[in-house]
């Protein structure tokens, strides 16, 4: 199985990629989970990329990252940096 770091812009997994084949509709807006901006979640973003951290919330591609980063928690990979769940 190819290594997976959507943190750093690359692919996620195999089956999760985007394929002309399979066009995915669009959400409607009520369903779309916003994009966390806060300055937390920056600051913890920037400790992620400093320490070249995995985390599970991005591996999962969690809609909650946004929640967790701002009070600081993140939930780390310590075995690998590829999400198996």
């Amino acid at each position: 199985m190819p290594q997976v770091n959507t943190s750093k812009g690359a692919e996620r997994h195999p089956e999760k990629r985007r394929n002309p084949d399979r066009p995915q509709p669009r959400r409607p807006d009520w369903l779309r989970v916003k994009a966390p901006v806060s300055a937390e979640y920056g600051a913890t973003r920037a400790l992620m990329r400093e320490h070249n951290l995995v985390t599970v919330c991005e591996e999962a591609a969690c809609p909650n990252i946004g929640e967790c980063w701002a009070q600081k928690h993140a939930t780390m990979m310590i075995l690998g940096s590829v999400c198996t769940r």
